[in-house]
């Protein structure tokens, strides 16, 4: 059951404990290549209604809308985004639940950003991405999110916020800049045909310090950015589980 808490959507468990509502934002295939979404430079209004807006691109990129208090001022959408759905073509590939969202904002940035737009205006604040059996790349921008790979050779940045990261099957890239705060990776694996990587800025990896804490190890690069690998050794963590660019 959903109910409004101090401000926040929440859902009330067994145990009476109020869970934050989350944006659920699923992903199939690489958003951009080899779709070649990415080409929008811009995306135009093409429907209005109170609770639909959609916008459609040159190259077949289709972004629906869906909320209530939609309006029309100047160049922007007023109301708040609660679903969206992103095609190419008539291929489904970003559903997007849960959300609350500015319409305004979201308007401005796809006519003036376009398709570079969807990851920054979606996946800000709290959210759970969930990718496919396919290869994606998963940014949780801004906020504390849980990020879910699925079984391809997925691309995963936490980015800003404390994030909980489980890359599922398949050989996974994690990917850390400087103040993306502390990060969690649930199952880190560098064992046979399954090969794991952590990726950092190189600054980053040289003054990396490494520790064991209880069934985990701790990544510190200082400033408050930490990686916490669950269910690991320190001894198993070496030179090629650890890149830098």
């Amino acid at each position: 059951m959903w109910r409004q808490t101090s401000g926040v959507l929440c859902q009330t468990t067994t145990l009476g404990i109020c869970e934050k509502l989350m944006a659920k934002i699923k992903m199939w295939g690489r958003l951009g290549d080899p779709l070649g979404i990415l080409r929008e430079k811009s995306l135009h209004l093409v429907h209005l209604s109170k609770h639909d807006v959609e916008f459609r691109g040159d190259y077949g990129t289709i972004v629906d809308l869906h909320g209530h208090g939609f309006s029309v001022t100047g160049h922007a959408s007023a109301g708040t985004v609660t679903s969206a759905q992103v095609f190419f073509g008539s291929k489904e590939v970003v559903d997007v639940k849960n959300a609350d969202l500015d319409a305004t904002h979201i308007a401005q940035e796809l006519k003036q950003v376009g398709a570079v737009a969807l990851f920054s205006v979606f996946a800000a604040g709290d959210d759970h991405l969930v990718g496919s059996a396919k290869s994606e790349l998963l940014d949780g921008s801004i906020g504390d999110d849980v990020i879910q790979g699925g079984a391809g050779e997925d691309l995963l940045l936490g980015n800003a916020g404390n994030d909980t990261i489980t890359g599922g099957e398949g050989n996974d890239d994690f990917m850390f800049h400087r103040g993306f705060g502390v990060d969690r990776i649930t199952d880190f694996e560098d064992r046979g045909s399954h090969q794991d990587v952590i990726e950092t800025d190189r600054d980053m990896y040289l003054g990396m310090e490494k520790r064991q804490e209880g069934d985990n190890v701790v990544l510190d690069f200082g400033s408050g950015d930490e990686i916490i690998i669950e269910h690991a050794q320190v001894k198993d963590i070496g030179r090629d589980d650890l890149h830098f660019t």
